[in-house]
């Protein structure tokens, strides 16, 4: 069996190098994990960075908590979650879920849509 040798500046273009996110060290790839993020699709983590870290990364954006961050807590679902509003209001959605409506001044009332999907 013949191994072919490709230059390293081309292996860098065919394979871009990776870094944890949560230690910024180069991935091996049998090491490599991808984690969800709403903006990026996804953010790479060392396998085992991830199992270290996995009770301190946000349960609603999935990035982990910086040093000496404030985080909230969720009792009734025992996670943790960054203290933002962004990170909040998704909580929040667990817990109440919210019908859309309209207030009519004409009929000084709120009318809810009837078929409104839970926000």
């Amino acid at each position: 069996m013949v191994k072919k040798h490709i230059p390293s500046k081309l292996q860098a273009k065919i394979e871009p190098l990776q870094r944890c996110i949560i230690c910024h060290k180069i991935i091996a790839k049998d090491d490599l994990i991808f984690i969800q993020d709403k903006k990026t699709k996804k953010l790479a983590v060392h396998l085992k960075c991830y199992v270290e870290i996995q009770d301190k990364i946000c349960a609603e954006c999935g990035l982990p908590f910086a040093d000496k961050e404030e985080v909230f807590y969720c009792e009734e679902h025992h996670q943790y979650f960054h203290a933002t509003k962004n990170c909040l209001d998704i909580h929040l959605k667990k817990h109440m879920h919210f019908l859309r409506g309209i207030y009519d001044q004409s009929q000084n009332r709120v009318i809810l849509e009837e078929h409104s999907q839970p926000y």
